[in-house]
C-alpha cells in the first residue's frame, strides 16, 4: 500500500514522552512506543507501536485526541500527509490486521507465566530492532518491562538473568591460599 509521507520529525530518545495532537496520522519508521490513553485512569497501557504502525488514528473518525506515546528506545515518526484512502479496502485491512497484532502483543504480554511473557517481549524487542539484550542504556527499563509485563521489576531481574545465555568466565590464575592452608601443613609434620 503506498504511503505518501512528508518529512521525519525529531528522533525520540528513550524515556522521552510526547502527547499526540489531533492531526496528523503518524507512522513509526523506527523504535518501540508505549502508547496509551490520557482519558482512562492510570493512563494504561493501550499498546506498543513497532516500525510500520500508524498512530493517532482516532483522527482519522474525527474523535478527540487520546494518546500519549513514551519511546522505549530510540524512535522515530514519520507523519502521513494523507493516509491513502484511495483504496478503501486495503486500508481498512491495514488497520484491522495493525489492531489484531496490537491486541495479541498485549495478550501475550499480559498472561502466562513470566518467563513466557518476558520470551514474548524480548520478541517484540528484537521486531523493533534491538539487540534483545535488556536491559541497555537505549532500552527500556526494569520498571517499565515489569509495567509491560505486569510483574514485580524484581521478577524481571531474576527471570532475564535465567533467560540470559551462560557466560564464559576466565579461569583463574592465581589460586588464594584459605585461611586454614598454614595451620594444615604444619599438623601433618
Amino acid at each position: 500500500m503506498p504511503q505518501h509521507t512528508t518529512h521525519a520529525e525529531p528522533p525520540m530518545t528513550r524515556g522521552q514522552v510526547a502527547v499526540l495532537g489531533p492531526r496528523p496520522v503518524w507512522q513509526l519508521q523506527r523504535g518501540l512506543l508505549m502508547v496509551q490513553s490520557l482519558s482512562r485512569p492510570g493512563k494504561a497501557v493501550r499498546h506498543l507501536a513497532l516500525p510500520g504502525d500508524w498512530l493517532n488514528l482516532e483522527c482519522l473518525c474525527d474523535l478527540p485526541a487520546d494518546t500519549r506515546i513514551t519511546a522505549l528506545m530510540p524512535s522515530q515518526l514519520r507523519p502521513l500527509a494523507q493516509p491513502p484512502l484511495t483504496d478503501g479496502q486495503a486500508l481498512i485491512r491495514h488497520l484491522l490486521l495493525q489492531q489484531q497484532r496490537w491486541a495479541a502483543d498485549m495478550l501475550a504480554l499480559r498472561t502466562g507465566p513470566v518467563e513466557q511473557r518476558l520470551g514474548h517481549w524480548l520478541a517484540l524487542l528484537s521486531r523493533a530492532g534491538a539487540s534483545g539484550a535488556p536491559p541497555s542504556a537505549d532500552g527500556p527499563t526494569l520498571r517499565e518491562i515489569a509495567t509491560l509485563v505486569d510483574a514485580a521489576p524484581e521478577t524481571v531481574c531474576r527471570v532475564l538473568a535465567r533467560l540470559r545465555p551462560p557466560r564464559i568466565t576466565r579461569e583463574r590464575t592465581k589460586v588464594r591460599p584459605s585461611r586454614w592452608a598454614v595451620p594444615l601443613r604444619l599438623a601433618a609434620f
